[in-house]
This record gives C-alpha cells, structure tokens and sequence, in this order.
C-alpha cells in the first residue's frame, strides 16, 4: 500500500517544491483553507462550549481552519465528556482520537502543517 500524499504546506516548509517544481504542478489549484473558524454551533453545552473555545486558545495559529469544525466540534464534545467521567476507558479514547486529529499531541504535532 502506497504511503500517502504529504501536505502541500509541509512540502513548501522543506523545499520539496522549489527542488522539483514540475512534480507537484498539479497541486497548483489545490484550495486554500479559511481560517476563520467562524462561531461554536448553537447545539453544544455550556461545557462544550467552554472545550471548544479553550482549544481554539491552545491551538497553534493557522492549524485549527473552517474544515476543521467538525473535528473541533468533535474534540469539544469529547473533553466535555471526558472531564465528566475520567475513568472511562471508552471516554478516554474518544478524548485522545479528538485530540491527535487536531494535532494537540506531541506526535500528532509533528504530522500537521500550518495552513
């Protein structure tokens, strides 16, 4: 199974497109993120709420984009329930995927690329 493609951003960051330009031309109209993530849906409690504006504050500038709502949505959902029953293992979980898919673990980190 072939190893997925790298994002344009991170090629950019280590020079893979200036070395090879003709290699990634057809990512030239690739789209753009917006990074407004614009307001909290009105379907989330004030614990919920209170998740997704704290991690809106932790996350590194430019990482958290408008595609990403679901997952933030997502993310704030899981640290609400996580806080209400740390000891659940299945809670725990959901609580970690949430948060690597946004990049707020060291290893997950390393994987992102600025928009």
């Amino acid at each position: 199974m072939a190893r997925p493609p790298k994002p344009t951003a991170q090629l950019a960051l280590v020079g893979a497109i200036k070395r090879n330009p003709k290699r990634y031309e057809d990512r030239k109209e690739e789209p753009q993120p917006d990074t407004d993530v614009g307001t909290p849906p009105d379907t989330l409690t004030p614990e919920q709420l209170q998740a997704w504006n704290e991690l809106l504050e932790n996350a590194a500038e430019g990482v958290i984009t408008k595609q990403d709502r679901h997952w933030l949505e997502y993310a704030a959902q899981a640290i609400a329930a996580y806080r209400s029953d740390p000891t659940d293992n299945q809670t725990r979980a959901w609580f970690d995927k949430a948060l690597s898919k946004l990049g707020f673990n060291p290893v997950e980190r390393t994987k992102v690329a600025k928009a």
